[in-house]
């Protein structure tokens, strides 16, 4: 029953879609800091360019680093999609 927001956009050949949960922007690191969705896009921009398994790995890596020691403490769900037309 929640109004979700529908929306249309259209693709060109080599555009990838980032899908996600909120767990990666929502993420915490040692100091209690959130990583945000700054940084999501950043490196979305920076690296949107790569294969969906390689951009997924960059990722985990740039989080994993980021947080530190910090357990992760919610579910973190990426779905990477590349469009190619014929």
């Amino acid at each position: 029953g929640f109004p979700y927001r529908k929306q249309k956009i259209s693709l060109r050949n080599n555009d990838t879609l980032l899908l996600l949960s909120d767990g990666l922007q929502e993420l915490f690191n040692q100091e209690h800091e959130m990583f945000g969705w700054q940084r999501v896009v950043n490196l979305f921009e920076d690296h949107g360019h790569l294969a969906p398994q390689e951009l997924i790995d960059t990722l985990n890596g740039e989080t994993d680093r980021w947080r530190g020691e910090k357990p992760i403490d919610d579910d973190i769900t990426m779905v990477v999609l590349k469009y190619k037309a014929d």
